[in-house]
């Protein structure tokens, strides 16, 4: 553990570097202790409310149900005793999210340089289709991921893909968790979802 982390009460990880923050919880390098492995240590921010607890553990056991090679694996999760303290460990994706991939491959063609094989259009669909596949397979069980943007996929080192970010995902004809949140509010960068 290193100094201004978290640590963790239950699951067997040191928590290591802050690699990612969203709207409800910053993420962590871990290693897990008992098998040896690097993960990511998904960690609701203090302060936040009953609904946002709740939304981010259904996060945590959707994503754990939705057994699929394209949707990141939840390993573990831990609720503090008070139950204040929420976060859960995933497979640690090691690469980019498509929207660094599509950035990197505009960038090519406004330059006019030679488009390589991970740029390629055919790379780009074969993509494309395995996140269809996820989300066919979420949509068969019964889950609407309702957060669809090229910075919640991310493309692993070796080409594997993952639909990622299950925060405001919803049983098909479930009822919304934050009708009784208020207005909505417009998120401070305009690439984070907003709430309501």
């Amino acid at each position: 553990q290193t100094m201004g982390t978290p640590r963790t009460e239950l699951l067997p990880l040191r928590i290591q570097e802050e690699i990612g923050r969203g709207g409800m919880g910053t993420v962590y390098r871990a290693e897990q202790l008992d098998l040896g492995r690097s993960v990511a240590f998904k960690l609701l921010l203090d302060g936040q409310s009953n609904v946002f607890r709740e939304r981010f553990m259904r996060e945590a056991r959707i994503t754990a149900q939705l057994d699929h090679p394209n949707i990141v694996p939840v390993h573990g999760l831990e609720v503090s005793p008070d139950g204040r303290s929420v976060g859960y460990a995933m497979k640690l994706v090691e690469g980019k999210t498509l929207r660094e991939l599509l950035r990197e491959t505009i960038a090519l063609y406004d330059e006019k340089r030679a488009i390589d094989q991970a740029h390629s259009l055919t790379t780009r669909l074969e993509h494309f289709l395995k996140i269809c596949d996820a989300l066919a397979f979420a949509h068969d069980r019964g889950v609407l991921h309702r957060d669809l943007k090229p910075a919640n996929f991310m493309i692993g080192q070796f080409n594997e893909v993952y639909v990622m970010d299950w925060g405001i995902a919803r049983p098909i004809g479930g009822a919304d968790d934050f009708a009784d949140v208020g207005p909505v509010r417009m998120a401070a960068e305009p690439d984070l979802t907003q709430e309501g």
